[in-house]
């Protein structure tokens, strides 16, 4: 469980696994997704996003809202070998 107000995750690496994001629905705001393959959205609260990162993916999720906070939870999966070259 991660309670945020400004940006925590700078963009970073993710490679040869699968993270899921979910937002709280009484989270005050959501988080903005966007990674170097053009993906920009939104998670709003109540909403789940994934990232699957096989051979590779920078990635970084902020808050929508500086200062407002963002309440959430990350469940990391480690792909399956035969999995983790995949685009």
């Amino acid at each position: 469980l991660y309670a945020m107000r400004g940006p925590t995750f700078p963009p970073h690496p993710h490679a040869g696994f699968m993270v899921a994001t979910y937002i709280l629905p009484e989270s005050k705001v959501g988080f903005i997704n966007q990674d170097s393959l053009g993906t920009r959205n939104r998670i709003a609260p109540g909403a789940l996003h994934v990232t699957v990162a096989g051979r590779g993916v920078l990635h970084e999720e902020q808050p929508e809202i500086d200062g407002d906070l963002a309440e959430g939870f990350q469940i990391w999966i480690d792909l399956p070998e035969s999995e983790r070259e995949i685009d």
